[in-house]
């Protein structure tokens, strides 16, 4: 196992000391979407903003990668429990009051002044649906999952962690955790986050759903839970019939 490796403007003492946002990306043998992510933050940066990556012991050039990179305030790469692990590493390494999570291949598109934000509150994002079209994620009520998308969310930074108990709907629980819901004001913002559609919560739905499922019972009762299993139920046998008719 590869020894800890860490760099940044942090380690040689030139970092922001007081940043207001702190932007956290995770990433595991994901060269091509990690330079796509850094590449967004670094058209966003400002002086209130800070950048940590969190790497798992990347072997594909991405040690390399930040190395040469000048605006990353802190970046380390070394073995971790997994996503919601790593995620939470960068909570607590984080200075900003308020938490934005840009995983590898998710990025910003267009600017988004980000020292104009007050956490807590909800950025657009916009996805790829199963049919091709380019969509923006619209809100909905937390009986029913995650309101906005993870990474739409700026939240206040409170100390808290990833419940790793859940191995891929920790986000809705950490939300939840925060006493958040549908209600967050929208930011005006010119930009937009694009959400990379192909991680492991839009492909293993059922696993999903099931977390879900068990979180909304936990917090919201017994018939939250079973109207959303009929619904998740539903929107599950309908990708998998437009993934059929593809074919």
């Amino acid at each position: 196992m590869r020894n800890k490796i860490e760099g940044g403007l942090r380690v040689s003492g030139q970092d922001n000391q007081r940043p207001r946002l702190t932007i956290i990306t995770i990433c595991f043998n994901d060269l091509s979407g990690l330079q796509l992510t850094a590449d967004s933050v670094k058209s966003n940066i400002s002086e209130n903003l800070e950048y940590l990556v969190i790497d798992g012991g990347s072997t594909d050039g991405t040690v390399e990668f930040l190395s040469g990179l000048g605006f990353v305030d802190y970046w380390v790469s070394e073995q971790d429990r997994g996503i919601y692990d790593a995620m939470s590493k960068g909570a607590r390494l984080a200075r900003g009051e308020g938490l934005i999570f840009l995983n590898a291949g998710d990025y910003i598109e267009g600017t988004i002044r980000f020292e104009s934000l007050r956490p807590p509150c909800f950025l657009p994002v916009w996805y790829r649906d199963p049919l091709g079209r380019f969509r923006q994620i619209p809100l909905k009520s937390a009986t029913k999952g995650m309101p906005n998308c993870h990474q739409g969310v700026v939240f206040e930074n409170k100390g808290l962690e990833y419940n790793t108990g859940f191995r891929i709907a920790a986000d809705f629980d950490y939300f939840l955790q925060h006493g958040y819901d549908e209600g967050l004001p929208m930011a005006d913002v010119a930009g937009y986050v694009v959400f990379d559609s192909s991680g492991v919560s839009s492909t293993r739905l059922s696993e999903r759903d099931k977390e879900i499922e068990t979180i909304i019972r936990q917090r919201f009762g017994l018939w939250h839970g079973l109207v959303f299993r009929l619904s998740a139920s539903m929107k599950r046998a309908l990708k998998l019939l437009i993934k059929r008719v593809k074919l």
